[in-house]
């Protein structure tokens, strides 16, 4: 069966504390604890998942401990353990999270500092393995994207802003142009990947598009289409 992206939703609390762009700070920190107690499901699971303690100081002084990544954890691991059984953790463990955390840890010395975006694409591509398994019976591994993703970041030798958008677009790519043409397309910029994308069949480059809008839908984001130099 060949894997295509399905629509789905990365959380909105999970999309925003991961491009907030909070650093740890005492008044980020005020600023996530007010966030998250205006929702009123999170603010249900704040204190008893998420955070420890009762009213906003004793919440920020939690969250000094756990630190941001810490939060953002254990807030991703209560929606993708939700996906799997089809109910709330009474306690949370990280365990799903942790095939997040490699897969974050695997690209990130491509990103730049205190940037969370390869978290989301691992999240993503976690919940449509998860979501695959458990519609279809069907174990997938969206999460298997190709090392030549990592030789092609490795070669531009530089850091890249968005790069859940570069590796998605390299990883989908690669089922069509080999790593060589690849890279040597991306010498002239976002053009010469541009120009990859429309040789494609219409077959092909219907199935392109189709993963990079999936993903823009699933991020709520609206610039997918916007191609530069990787």
């Amino acid at each position: 069966m060949e894997e295509k992206l399905t629509f789905t939703r990365v959380p909105e609390s999970v999309y925003w504390l991961c491009v907030s762009g909070l650093q740890h700070s005492r008044s980020s920190f005020a600023t996530i604890v007010d966030y998250l107690q205006e929702d009123p499901f999170l603010k249900l699971h704040l204190r008893k998942n998420l955070l420890a303690g009762h009213g906003t100081t004793a919440l920020e002084a939690s969250l000094v401990g756990k630190g941001i990544k810490g939060l953002r954890d254990r807030l991703c691991e209560l929606y993708l353990s939700k996906l799997e059984t089809g109910k709330f953790l009474e306690e949370v463990e990280l365990g799903h999270t942790l095939d997040v955390q490699d897969f974050e840890g695997r690209f990130e010395r491509f990103s730049t500092l205190g940037n969370f975006r390869i978290f989301l694409l691992g999240m993503y591509l976690k919940m449509k393995d998860l979501e695959s398994e458990k519609l279809y019976g069907q174990a997938t591994s969206f999460m298997a994207v190709p090392y030549e993703v990592d030789e092609i970041l490795v070669d531009t030798k530089a850091k890249v802003q968005k790069l859940d958008w570069t590796i998605l677009i390299l990883s989908s790519l690669l089922k069509y142009w080999d790593k060589e043409e690849l890279m040597k397309a991306g010498e002239v910029g976002g053009k010469g990947i541009t120009e990859k994308i429309l040789k494609l069949s219409d077959k092909n480059k219907m199935t392109f598009f189709n993963d990079i809008a999936t993903y823009g839908h699933a991020l709520n984001e609206k610039d997918f289409f916007l191609y530069r130099k990787v």
